[in-house]
């Protein structure tokens, strides 16, 4: 009796990523912002120790040449601006588990969120559409430095945040400088720098909330040596952090030429390619690729001038079939 033996091999050229986006890998190697395609970008998971990873649709990078030098993704790091507008109760939608503040925007998908500390981590959700109260969340998170994440006593209040487009600034691309002062110019009048200081500027709040579009800066008598705690002083006096719009509201002049804080810091974030048109940064940026070591995808972060394949989304008509070849032997 004869024996049909079959050998059948593959070039895995398509896989599936979230919500059924079709993903290939191109042929050749650009770098990062001359990709020829629609960037892939898959969902990504960031983990308490810093690493990220995508979780599902990758599998079929096993099979492909080149995973040594990783393939480009969709995302990049950089620097965000986030002005912190006060604390509420957040009821409605989902809440997530998150790493860092800048994965609070990138998970919630909000431009305005609230992120507070519980005994099971960093919480996070979306605020597009709150109110700010006009009370302290007192407790602080720290990263590189410390800010608002919710309260000791009332652990349903959250801190809430909103990203914020800074002006152009003085030692942006310094990453130890994160927190904005002001000191009146009459140009250039924004620069960043440490958060904790060895002198006590001045302290900016505003009159109205973040979305009152005549909300108003003006110096407030209490400051501090410390950011977090500094702008704390603003809810005490029944005000708020002082915002870009608040600031140019209050027309400042010579008599304010003195280093104020503002409500501002930045922090290093993930941006999805698609964001970019519309959030400010401030450099330096990284772009993301992910690497296989072993079964896991790895999202690593690379310079400008790397060279690599891209993950592609959508379908290519190059590689509309994948190639099979049939060995038949008796």
């Amino acid at each position: 009796m004869n024996v049909l033996n079959c050998v059948i091999g593959f070039i895995f050229c398509f896989g599936v990523t979230k919500k059924g986006q079709g993903v290939f890998v191109s042929q050749n190697k650009t770098k990062w912002n001359e990709s020829t395609c629609t960037l892939a970008e898959p969902d990504i998971i960031c983990r308490d120790d810093g690493s990220c990873i995508v979780e599902n649709g990758l599998d079929f990078l096993t099979n492909v040449d080149d995973q040594d030098n990783g393939f480009w993704i969709g995302f990049a790091k950089t620097w965000i601006s986030y002005a912190y507008v006060g604390c509420n109760q957040l009821h409605a939608g989902s809440e997530y588990s998150v790493s860092t503040l800048g994965e609070c925007r990138r998970t919630s998908g909000c431009q305005t969120f609230g992120i507070r500390n519980s005994t099971a981590g960093l919480r996070c959700k979306c605020a597009n559409n709150s109110n700010v109260y006009l009370g302290t969340c007192r407790r602080k998170c720290e990263e590189a430095d410390q800010y608002p994440c919710g309260d000791t006593s009332n652990t349903t209040l959250f801190s809430l945040y909103t990203v914020e487009n800074v002006p152009p600034s003085n030692h942006s691309q310094d990453r130890d400088k994160n927190c904005l002062l002001f000191y009146y110019r009459g140009a250039n009048d924004y620069f960043w720098q440490l958060c904790n200081l060895n002198t006590t500027p001045g302290l900016l709040c505003s009159d109205k909330d973040f979305s009152k579009l005549n909300q108003m800066a003006q110096s407030y008598y209490s400051s501090n040596q410390q950011w977090a705690m500094a702008i704390e002083n603003c809810f005490v006096g029944k005000q708020f952090p002082a915002t870009i719009q608040s600031i140019q509201n209050a027309k400042f002049t010579e008599q304010n030429a003195q280093n104020y804080w503002t409500g501002i810091l930045k922090k290093e974030s993930i941006m999805s390619k698609t964001d970019m048109s519309d959030i400010s940064t401030n450099p330096p940026m990284a772009f993301a690729y992910v690497e296989q070591k072993k079964q896991t995808f790895y999202v690593r972060f690379a310079n400008e001038g790397d060279s690599k394949r891209s993950l592609c989304s959508g379908d290519n008509d190059k590689f509309s079939k994948c190639e099979v070849e049939l060995s038949l032997t008796d």
